[in-house]
């Protein structure tokens, strides 16, 4: 029987510059300029990191938004962020979400694969 190790951290997830910005712009010339935008950084984790193998292979974290426009446009007013994916009360908009989503990764899977 295989040993498994398991550990309550995660490694750092790391977005390769040069690979971030050919994904970025194969999403836009799919998705059109309007439709992508510059993400903060920030300091999370998420298993991502766990992917790249320690930086050896290049990785991106994407984020594909998924909110009510009408409730971005309202938490950009008042401040209260909208909640996200690991909330349960997380509620995105499914037909446009997944239609974007289809569209950014398989035009990014094919500029990869060719």
């Amino acid at each position: 029987m295989p040993t498994v190790t398991t550990s309550d951290t995660s490694p750092p997830t790391y977005n390769d510059p040069a690979f971030a910005e050919r994904l970025r712009s194969v999403a836009t010339a799919a998705l059109g300029k309007d439709h992508v935008l510059d993400a903060t950084a920030i300091m999370a984790s998420e298993d991502v990191g766990f992917f790249s193998l320690d930086g050896k292979i290049p990785a991106v974290m994407y984020w594909l938004g998924a909110a009510d426009p009408a409730k971005l446009a309202q938490s950009r007013v008042t401040g209260v962020p909208l909640p996200g994916p690991h909330s349960p009360l997380f509620a995105p908009v499914y037909e446009p979400t997944i239609r974007t989503g289809v569209i950014a990764l398989t035009a990014m899977a094919l500029d990869i694969l060719k």
